[in-house]
């Protein structure tokens, strides 16, 4: 799917959303908020982001071709280019950068499908919570499926058939870029299965840590929130990202966003207003990190 075909559906969206509560309600309120929370919302989001990028590196602590400081700049760059990107995939952008640092396709493959794969376990955990909340009565049909998809997803990831068939009929001649994808994933859960609790254990933190940032968006313009509540709602969203045809979920993840807190009972205007200023201040950070970083393929 072409970019300008994914920019026009997640901007429809945001038009539907912005459309349905009021452009002047959510733009008098926005003049409104406290700028002292955002200022800190935004240090937060920035330490969220450095914790992320600690989470990553020590999957590849073995390898100490790239210092944690360096790292940060690439994985921060990554991030911020891969908001351009359909679903995830702004997340292998980083491969090829630390390639050139000596880190292989597969060691740097395994520890971004590990990572991933961590968080979205995580969050899915912390979705269920959510769907139980705000969806009692199909809380047991959801959960089942949840639960049969991502044992699919883990079937086709470890099962060596399956990884037999993604390589012959799937990468064919490009497998050979992948080699040791599967046996440095699998030694996450062998010699390296303390680089695999820590990485759990820092996402943890890392998610508590992100749910300040939506708390303090909401206090900035004279809400207060219950804290897990918006732990769990905006953390169970991030899922949307996974879908291909928008930029990383930019139109759906807000949809639900303003669907299960107006749901709640939050006056409609208040929402639109944080949607729009969490987007304002995840597209700042994103461009200002792509210019100030600079990254490139220099050893």
């Amino acid at each position: 799917m072409k970019l300008w075909l994914k920019l026009s559906i997640s901007f429809a969206l945001l038009f539907f959303i912005f459309n349905k509560i009021g452009f002047r309600d959510v733009l008098e309120t926005v003049t409104k908020a406290k700028w002292i929370y955002l200022i800190v919302a935004i240090l937060i989001y920035i330490a969220a982001l450095v914790i992320d990028s600690y989470v990553f590196h020590i999957l590849l602590k073995e390898n100490k071709k790239v210092p944690f400081t360096q790292m940060i700049s690439l994985y921060i760059y990554s991030w911020s280019v891969g908001m351009l990107l359909p679903g995830r995939t702004g997340d292998l952008i980083i491969i090829p950068f630390l390639k050139k640092r000596g880190v292989t396709i597969g060691e740097s493959l395994a520890a971004i499908i590990l990572n991933r794969l961590t968080s979205v376990i995580l969050i899915i955990i912390i979705a269920f919570l959510g769907v139980y909340i705000f969806f009692r009565d199909d809380f047991l049909g959801i959960s089942l499926t949840v639960i049969l998809l991502v044992s699919m997803g883990l079937f086709i990831l470890f099962h060596g058939k399956s990884r037999l068939f993604i390589e012959k009929r799937i990468l064919r001649s490009y497998a050979h870029y992948f080699t040791g994808f599967s046996k440095n994933l699998k030694s996450y859960f062998g010699p390296k299965a303390k680089l695999l609790l820590l990485n759990i254990l820092l996402t943890s933190f890392k998610i508590l840590i992100g749910g300040f940032v939506p708390f303090l968006i909401f206090k900035s313009l004279g809400i207060s929130i219950d804290f897990f509540i918006l732990v769990i709602i905006f953390n169970t969203v991030t899922l949307f990202s996974f879908v291909p045809f928008t930029l990383s979920g930019l139109g759906l993840r807000e949809s639900a966003i303003w669907f299960l807190l107006v749901k709640i009972g939050i006056p409609s205007e208040i929402v639109g207003s944080a949607i729009l200023l969490s987007i304002a201040m995840t597209y700042l950070l994103g461009f200002v990190f792509s210019i100030m970083l600079k990254v490139d393929y220099r050893v």
